[in-house]
């Protein structure tokens, strides 16, 4: 992996980054980087990799979702609150905004 600034842009290489929850949450990081919006960080999103937020504003809801088989707990970042949560398995717990 490796990154660089140039004027006012940011660019990053990454090359052999194998799927697993915690390196999901490192390419978050990274696009956030790039796109100058590293402080959006904490906005929609879960403390846990294990947990995704998956938002819809068009109908202002969001889903917290737990995509293992075991329970998982989490603290969730909304734009507005934070807030902690205890999923079971593969639970989809549903919240508006």
């Amino acid at each position: 992996m490796a990154s660089n600034t140039y004027l006012e842009g940011r660019t990053v290489y990454i090359s052999g980054l194998p799927y697993y929850a915690e390196n999901t949450r490192i390419l978050h990081k990274v696009i956030l980087w790039v796109c100058n919006k590293d402080q959006s960080l904490h906005e929609w999103c879960s403390e846990n990799p294990e947990t995704e937020i998956h938002v819809y504003p068009e109908r202002k809801l969001y889903a917290v979702v737990n995509n293992t088989p075991k329970p998982q707990e989490t603290t969730v970042f909304a734009t507005d609150k934070k807030f902690k949560l205890k999923l079971e398995e593969g639970a989809l717990a549903w919240y508006e905004y």
